[in-house]
Order: structure tokens, then sequence, then C-alpha cells
């Protein structure tokens, strides 16, 4: 399933979230996606791969509460 096509249209704060090391979903990958939703914030995670929330949960909360905060 290809949606990249609809990413312009998100009207959301959207924030890409990826770990550094991620082979399943590399950083490239949400750097696209960063870079075709408006507005969208790219974090990448050192020493993480595809479970940062684990891998990293105080890097990626650090990363989630500012993107909350930001968007209210």
């Amino acid at each position: 399933m290809d949606l990249r096509a609809d990413l312009p249209g998100i009207a959301v704060p959207a924030l890409a979230l990826a770990g550094a090391e991620d082979p399943a979903t590399p950083p490239e990958h949400l750097e696209y996606i960063a870079k075709h939703i408006p507005g969208a914030a790219l974090v990448v995670v050192p020493d993480a791969a595809h479970l940062a929330n684990l891998e990293r949960p105080d890097a990626v909360n650090a990363a989630l509460l500012e993107h909350l905060d930001a968007a209210r």
C-alpha cells in the first residue's frame, strides 16, 4: 500500500521519529515522510533501532513531549 501521494494532505502537526539504526524503517524513509507533510518535524534517535521507544525511552519521550507542547 503506497500512500506517499497523500502525505501533503496531512493537516495536523506531525512528528516522524526514527531509530538511527532501524533496518526495517530506516531514517531515510522518515526523512521522506517529514519532507512531504507540511510542517512535519523529524527526530532521529541515536543508538536505537526499530523499537526506539523501548531502547531509548527517555529520548523518545522527550521528543514526544516537545512535539506535543509545540502543538498546543
